[in-house]
């Protein structure tokens, strides 16, 4: 399936309906064009007949942005722990 934006191509995607012989379960395999700013998936529905299919396209913007916050997030931790003004000073012994 190709994905266009303003007349030209962004990405070739190929979503998958995929029927199980075992169970008769269907699944859906969604095609995927990640992205910095956004996220494209374009899923197969039901058949429609003649050839003709029904398709759900999402936009999700700035998922990638959601594992860079929780990188930066763990950076700081380790920055924080490092940080020798946080520990503890041996105590001096009484006298």
């Amino acid at each position: 399936m190709q994905v266009r934006r303003d007349g030209r191509e962004l990405a070739l995607l190929h979503p998958e309906r995929r029927t199980y012989a075992s169970g008769g379960q269907v699944m859906t395999e969604a095609g995927i064009r990640p992205g910095a700013t956004a996220d494209v998936y374009v899923a197969l529905g039901e058949s429609l007949g003649d050839d003709a299919w029904a398709v759900r396209v999402h936009i999700k913007p700035f998922v990638r942005w959601i594992w860079v916050g929780a990188l930066l997030m763990a950076l700081g931790g380790m920055v924080t722990a490092a940080d020798r003004r946080f520990r503890r000073l041996p105590e001096a012994p009484s006298t």
